[in-house]
């Protein structure tokens, strides 16, 4: 993992820039798609992801915004980035907010079908910093 995210970000000097670079890698790696049902399989119970066990597959696995930015963010902190995932929530209205149309992980971002909105009450990205194709929540009329 440490090769792969030294590998996805080499060239770059700046934190954005290894930021970017790092999100491009995850991103294209052709390891996560978006799971139809939106579940976990690599974070458990206790909330924390399974990094062995991913590490242990290869190909495509399923992978919901929880675990593609709980991988984003190891990658990042072990090339030493300081970051977390930040969470956009709003527990007490169902489907309170829209996506703009994005290519979910393991779509592919040359064909224009493969971009959607979605919806939700949370969404989790990987945090202290803003890339250019932040997925960012965008409140129903009404506000949140």
């Amino acid at each position: 993992m440490l090769y792969q995210a030294c590998w996805w970000a080499r060239g770059e000097n700046t934190q954005n820039g290894v930021a970017e670079e790092l999100t491009q890698g995850v991103f294209f790696s052709q390891r996560f798609a978006y799971p139809g049902n939106t579940w976990s399989t690599w974070i458990g119970v206790n909330h924390q992801f399974d990094l062995s066990g991913f590490l242990a597959t290869s190909g495509w696995v399923d992978g919901n915004c929880d675990e593609v930015s709980a991988f984003l963010t190891i990658c990042a902190n072990a090339v030493g980035l300081d970051f977390e995932a930040a969470e956009y929530r709003n527990a007490f209205i169902a489907n309170s907010f829209d996506t703009n149309h994005v290519c979910l992980i393991g779509g592919d971002p040359t064909l224009g079908t493969s971009y959607q909105q979605s919806s939700g009450s949370r969404h989790r990205s990987h945090g202290r910093w803003a890339p250019r194709s932040c997925t960012m929540p965008v409140p129903r009329s009404g506000g949140i």
